[in-house]
């Protein structure tokens, strides 16, 4: 879903009025892992909790089959070990597996700090630009769509391209939040663009064309 730059401000408005004082001025860059290897995983949701702050929490992943178009889920209900699921599909390729990861993580975060919007879809928007908020942005970004072709040999040969989307946001939306965000934090150049896929670089210009006076002077003030 795509969100106006006026409905991305005030979602992070709300999250520096609550979170301001504990949010880091950093921003995790992308790193590997092995989709296929539960470890692997396992230490990629670590790495993402401790980032953000939930280093006494652990996070048990597993992968199981969910609904169509879902692509992870968290049971909250947890204290200091909580279980997350993600799809089979997600599980495809990495940046898909870091995304969805993220977004489970944060939704576990926003509960520890008593943070919810009790409209289903506006919680998960707000999860999504909250992940961007604390740091996991080019996670976030790179993540959202990732393609898969195939070959596929029948009566006559074809590729076929698959498409793993994570997230309840457009790449465009995320990428403006994600400038949003480096703006309060001073965060610019090679810093800003490191690690990102050329499609996640493409929706940052996308937003330097369409929203530039945006970026000139921050419209959210960054308490310390």
């Amino acid at each position: 879903m795509m969100l106006s730059p006026g409905e991305i401000i005030e979602y992070i408005k709300l999250l520096e009025f609550h979170l301001g004082e504990h949010a880091k001025y950093q921003i995790l860059d992308p790193f590997d892992l092995n989709p296929s290897d539960i470890i692997s995983i396992q230490v990629a949701a670590k790495k993402i909790a401790n980032f953000i702050g939930l280093s006494d929490i652990s996070f048990i992943v597993a992968i199981a089959k969910q609904r169509q178009y879902v692509g992870g889920h968290i049971d909250l209900s947890g204290d200091k070990d909580v279980f997350i699921e993600l799809s089979e599909e997600v599980i495809e390729h990495a940046e898909s597996v870091l995304s969805t990861l993220s977004h489970e993580i944060v939704h576990k975060y926003l509960q520890v700090h008593n943070i919810k919007i009790y409209d289903e879809n506006k919680n998960e928007r707000l999860t999504d630009i909250a992940a961007v908020y604390l740091g996991l942005g080019k996670l976030m970004l790179n993540g959202r769509e990732c393609k898969k072709i195939k070959q596929e040999n029948c009566i006559e040969e074809k590729k076929v391209t698959e498409k793993v989307i994570t997230g309840y946001l457009d790449r465009v939306t995320l990428a403006f939040s994600y400038k949003i965000v480096c703006a309060m934090r001073n965060i610019f150049g090679c810093n800003l663009e490191s690690g990102l896929c050329a499609e996640s670089k493409e929706a940052l210009l996308i937003c330097r064309v369409n929203y530039y006076d945006y970026f000139h002077t921050c419209p959210v003030k960054v308490v310390k």
